[in-house]
């Protein structure tokens, strides 16, 4: 929550240092918050062994998800939050709307790092149960990591969620991308002649690659295009004044929306076939030694990278949030001086906010849940696969072909 000090530092680093000191802290921030999770979730875990050995994990996970009530609500009350404050800026509300929307939003993004925390501990408490069933199906006494084919599997499993995750965050770069060209190209056809009048020379595209012979004539250049552009902008609220603002047509929305919904769709197929051939294929050519190292590496990466991907993408929103409500203070002169809106301080400070929350949104809304699946879908299916696979006397495949040669 932005009301504490890792949000306010984070934030504070925007304004000191700009956009690269900011996702800086939010990762530094993202990782400390690992150390205190794991710690209680080790000690849970610890705790209900020694009870009740692999019956008490499963309690325990069974304990967890009996606040699945608890946990939607607080899920439900992030998106609520945020909708409202999107549509009270689209319909043109005033300001102070917007403002106490951007409050509720941040407590919106606190509640729902609270839903994760549960969802993490509860996928990974489950997952270690369905681990402890997979290795009596198959008839592991122990996972021996001075065993070479159960350590190798142990570090594949652990790179397992970093393939992931980039796969994803790959693909909401991707999706992104077809967006913004989607509304670029959405917005050359509502300006229509303005911007074919720009691309002549006066700001267009080409302009982009123009080299300038001195600073002057750069800065000529630039007063040139801000006078050109006022003007156009002056013409466009005069003509919005006299025809009112129109709707948007339904067709153009459902672009984007298309781009949305397709990305989420065909982009998820590889991660998913990541994680749901893996097992599989090393458990039947590597054999089950290997993939009870995979699914333990697998398991404490995971953990590690969902709880620091959610923290890390709230806290660059509440940060984002925390300076646009101008909470922010800055020394000036030995003097404490508020950042406040229609400044060009705030202008810089703010976009340097904004590019962490870019940057966390894919985090704490992709990647990091999606880990949660990555550790009980491996675990699961490895489990239900286990009778299939070679018995530990025969190995993997690979190993059954070498003994052939050998």
């Amino acid at each position: 929550s932005n009301a504490y000090q890792p949000v306010k530092d984070v934030a504070m680093s925007c304004a000191q240092g700009g956009a690269a000191p900011n996702i800086i802290y939010g990762l530094a921030l993202g990782y400390k918050s690992c150390v205190y999770a794991v710690m209680l979730l080790a000690l849970n875990i610890f705790v209900s062994y020694y009870l009740a050995h692999m019956f008490g994990v499963a309690v325990s996970a069974l304990g967890v998800l009996s606040t699945l009530a608890t946990g939607l609500t607080i899920d439900a009350y992030g998106p609520i939050t945020d909708n409202a404050g999107g549509i009270a800026e689209m319909s043109g509300f005033p300001e102070f709307v917007r403002e106490r929307t951007d409050k509720l939003d941040a407590a919106g993004n606190t509640t729902a790092a609270i839903g994760k925390g549960f969802a993490i501990s509860s996928a990974a408490m489950v997952s270690l149960a369905l681990f402890g069933a997979f290795v009596d199906t198959v008839g592991l006494k122990s996972v021996d990591l001075l065993e070479p084919l159960q350590f190798a599997g142990l570090l594949v499993g652990a790179m397992i969620p970093y393939w992931f995750s980039a796969m994803t965050m790959k693909s909401v770069g991707m999706a992104a991308n077809a967006m913004v060209e989607e509304v670029r190209r959405q917005v050359k056809e509502l300006r229509g002649g303005a911007l074919d009048e720009k691309s002549s020379g006066n700001g267009g595209d080409d302009d982009q690659w123009t080299v300038f012979k001195s600073d002057i004539a750069e800065a000529k250049h630039n007063v040139d295009f801000w006078n050109k552009e006022v003007a156009r902008l002056k013409k466009e609220n005069e003509k919005i004044a006299e025809d009112g603002i129109g709707a948007t047509p339904a067709e153009k929305y459902a672009a984007c929306i298309k781009i949305a919904t397709d990305a989420s769709l065909q982009e998820m197929i590889p991660p998913g076939c990541l994680v749901i051939f893996t097992p599989i294929l090393v458990g039947f050519f590597f054999g089950v030694q290997a993939l009870a190292g995979l699914l333990a590496g697998s398991l404490v990466s995971s953990v590690q990278m969902a709880i620091s991907a959610s923290n890390s993408g709230g806290a660059w929103d509440n940060a984002k949030k925390y300076i646009s409500g101008q909470n922010l203070y800055v020394d000036y002169n030995g003097k404490p001086r508020q950042i406040i809106k229609k400044t060009k301080i705030y202008h810089e400070v703010h976009n340097a906010s904004v590019i962490g929350d870019t940057v966390g949104d894919p985090l704490k809304d992709t990647s990091g849940p999606a880990l949660n699946i990555v550790m009980k879908l491996m675990a699961i299916i490895s489990l239900v696969f286990g009778p299939s696979f070679p018995s530990i006397e025969k190995g993997g495949l690979i190993a059954q072909a070498f003994a052939k040669f050998a």
